[in-house]
């Protein structure tokens, strides 16, 4: 007797792989990226502008087993990556779930200005069908309105169907353009919400945390606060003054290593590459240690290698991004033994292979300051005392902040009179 099999016509559909995407610079395409048994990315000509600080021979091509880190560094994680898992319609797709498509997609819009485009009209006959709502929103909009319910529903409705520009992190972040007088481009912004009951007052913390390093003559990224203190919006610092966008590489991409690896490495070999790369190795040398040391004096526990980057339009022009992503992370707790509260008061990455990851002491930083950085001590002290300064000026100047954000005030013991408090209300 012949047993009879079933047969599931569904199940025996298996998706096509997309093979191949285009790359784009600045509108113009420069190479090809296809995925077979590896991944090869090839140039189309030898004049092409410059893919990354990794790509400079033009005739070369360039083969690796996994997704070149060059493209890796535009990935989501934290709290994106969990979003658009679990609502995005990867599933939908008319190709399979694979670091090509996820490429394709994430690839539209990224921070630099590298893009990525598909020829295949299957996938953008999909993609195309997905909501596309606008996302130009103006400035005063974003400050005055959003607060925390508005930013999260217009962040789940550009999540669930807009094109968006994925942005590292474990907090809320997504990019935002509003229209500029001056510029062929969009303005964009990052704007950033954060978990009020895990991380209070994180948007006042790094906002006042990035005023001391600005007030100290450090060069970082312009942010504003929304008006009940949830959003912080940081102007992107990846499109110069004509509208165009610069490379922009983090030191994960530079070390090519995965974002996994970010807590990995020292300080100290962030600035052999900055040497390596750096048109200015002495200028940029100099800005590293300024923001080493206000890493240090505001307790920013977390300047890994996604933390800094390099800006560039071509190999011989490239410089160390401004400061961004700054903040004290020492006052929030990361645990509890059963008693008390566990904080982790530590840096991100070592100083040197020899130090740990303990904070150092104004010795040991002005001794890494001139070993690694070049940096006179005398000069080194300076900027530390500058950046103590900063800090009283800018608690005093913004005690509206610290008044809305009381929690905050007494994490930095910084006293809230009574009249403040009659004022805030």
């Amino acid at each position: 007797m012949i047993k009879t099999i079933s047969v599931n016509r569904q199940a025996r559909f298996i998706k096509p792989r997309i093979k191949e995407l285009e790359i784009l610079i600045n509108d113009q395409t420069i190479g090809i990226l296809e995925k077979n048994s590896v991944f090869r990315f090839k140039y189309i000509s030898e004049k092409a502008p410059l893919l990354g600080l990794h790509y400079s021979d033009r005739a070369k091509i360039y083969q690796s087993l996994n997704l070149p880190y060059i493209f890796a560094q535009y990935f989501p994680e934290g709290f994106l990556e969990t979003y658009l898992n679990s609502k995005y319609p990867f599933s939908d797709a008319p190709f399979q779930d694979d670091e090509m498509l996820r490429l394709a997609i994430f690839g539209r819009e990224t921070l630099g200005r590298i893009r990525v485009r598909c020829s295949d009209p299957i996938f953008n006959e999909w993609i195309e069908s997905l909501e596309q709502p606008s996302n130009l929103l103006n400035v005063q909009d974003l400050l005055g309105d959003l607060t925390e319910q508005n930013f999260d529903d217009y962040l789940n409705n550009i999540l669930a169907k807009g094109r968006f520009v994925t942005v590292s992190g474990v907090q809320k972040k997504m990019s935002v353009a509003t229209i500029g007088r001056n510029t062929k481009q969009s303005v964009a912004y990052i704007a950033k919400g954060f978990d009020k009951e895990k991380s209070p007052c994180l948007a006042a913390n790094e906002y006042l945390c990035m005023k001391v390093a600005q007030r100290a003559g450090i060069r970082t990224a312009q942010t504003s606060l929304s008006t009940d203190s949830s959003i912080l919006l940081v102007k992107r610092f990846d499109i110069d003054n004509n509208g165009d966008f610069l490379g922009m590489e983090d030191f994960t991409s530079l070390r090519d290593w995965s974002a996994s690896e970010k807590y990995m490495g020292s300080y100290a070999s962030l600035c052999n590459i900055i040497r390596e790369v750096s048109s200015n190795p002495n200028e940029n040398l100099l800005q590293f240690f300024s923001q080493l040391a206000c890493t240090c004096l505001l307790k920013n526990g977390d300047a890994h290698l996604k933390n800094f980057s390099v800006l560039y339009r071509s190999e011989e022009d490239v410089r160390l991004a401004p400061a961004y992503d700054i903040l004290d992370t020492s006052i929030y707790a990361v645990g509890n033994n059963g008693v008390h509260e566990v904080y982790d008061d530590k840096l991100a990455l070592s100083l040197t292979n020899k130090h740990g990851r303990r904070y150092p002491t104004k010795k040991a930083l002005l001794q890494f300051g001139e070993q690694y950085c070049g940096v006179d001590p005398d000069e080194g002290s300076y900027i530390i005392e500058r950046i103590q300064e900063a800090k009283e000026t800018v608690y005093e100047e913004n005690r509206d902040v610290l008044v809305q954000n009381q929690w905050l005030a007494q994490k930095w013991e910084v006293d809230i009179e009574e009249d403040d408090l009659e004022f805030g209300m």
